[in-house]
Parts: structure tokens; C-alpha cells; sequence
């Protein structure tokens, strides 16, 4: 299962894990490759967040908070 998709800063498609307790990414090459796999760990609580994806990084926020919604901005290497 699919729960995201996205383009990352040397051009690979970042594609979310939808079946993931903690979000995990696999990233792809242009060419089609699986290349490596990106997890967010320790973050059980991200069941219900939403990524967006660009060149830029990721930013995230919590479609079903506790208390109030936060923004979080994630860093890509």
C-alpha cells in the first residue's frame, strides 16, 4: 500500500509505506530502482500524518491530533 508519494532533492521518488507502524519511505531512481529505504524512528505516534514531499525536504502534520495540530519539517540528505 501506497500512503504518499513524492519527488526529492536529486530527483527520486520518495513512496510512503502505507502498511508502516512508523513511517517508512522507499526511494526510487528515475531509472526505476529501488535504491535505499528511509525510516522515521520512534515516531509510533505518526499514524496519522500527512508528508508532503519536494525538493526542498519534507514537512508533516498530524491529521488527528491529541491536543493541537503541529507542523514538522524534516530534513533530506
Amino acid at each position: 500500500m501506497i500512503k504518499s508519494l513524492g519527488i526529492g532533492c536529486n530527483g527520486n521518488l520518495w513512496v510512503q509505506r502505507g502498511n508502516e507502524l512508523t513511517p517508512t519511505f522507499d526511494l526510487i531512481s528515475r531509472d526505476g530502482e529501488i535504491i535505499g529505504t528511509a525510516v522515521l524512528p520512534g515516531r509510533q505516534d505518526a499514524l496519522y500524518w500527512h508528508f508532503e514531499i519536494d525538493p526542498s525536504g519534507i514537512i508533516a502534520f498530524d491529521k488527528n491530533p491529541e491536543d493541537y495540530q503541529r507542523i514538522f519539517i524534516l530534513q533530506t540528505e
